[in-house]
């Protein structure tokens, strides 16, 4: 099993501070000279009356490491608003339909003229990083960079 299926799926979260070194390589490589103001992450859905407050996701914790070493604020400013079905479970098809509308940004005013800096796990389709994309697009964030850890088969 590799790092990326223990942090996530493990919840091997001292693993981290690791994975965030190679995002801040992969950062350094191909965006070091770019203007971000924030980073920002997939989030989880919660349901009513879960605790969120309290509950980080496994991006959220890469995120803020990241920006501990990068010196970009992890903004925290996408909620997704709807449960949907595992995207790995599903073909091309229907992972590009299952997250359309599930995904909205918390204050349009921390997006407005902003350059982004967008993480997610594993790339496979894109269809997540684009939906997510849209939104904060439609929330007048300037540029959105993306960056994953792995691309997916």
């Amino acid at each position: 099993m590799n790092l990326i299926q223990k942090f996530k799926y493990k919840k091997y979260y001292f693993l981290a501070k690791l994975l965030a070194g190679f995002l801040k390589k992969a950062y350094e490589k191909h965006f070091s000279s770019e203007k971000i103001d924030y980073i920002d992450t997939v989030p989880n859905y919660a349901a009513a009356g879960q605790c969120s407050k309290y509950y980080k996701s496994h991006m959220q914790i890469l995120a803020e490491d990241l920006s501990k070493i990068t010196r970009i604020p992890f903004l925290n400013n996408i909620i997704k608003i709807r449960d949907t079905l595992k995207q790995q479970k599903l073909d091309y098809y229907r992972r590009k339909i299952n997250l359309t509308d599930a995904f909205k940004v918390r204050n349009c005013l921390f997006s407005y003229g902003k350059n982004i800096l967008l993480i997610d796990d594993v790339w496979t389709t894109g269809s997540t990083l684009n939906e997510i994309s849209s939104i904060l697009k439609k929330a007048k964030a300037n540029k959105i960079y993306l960056l994953t850890l792995a691309r997916g088969a």
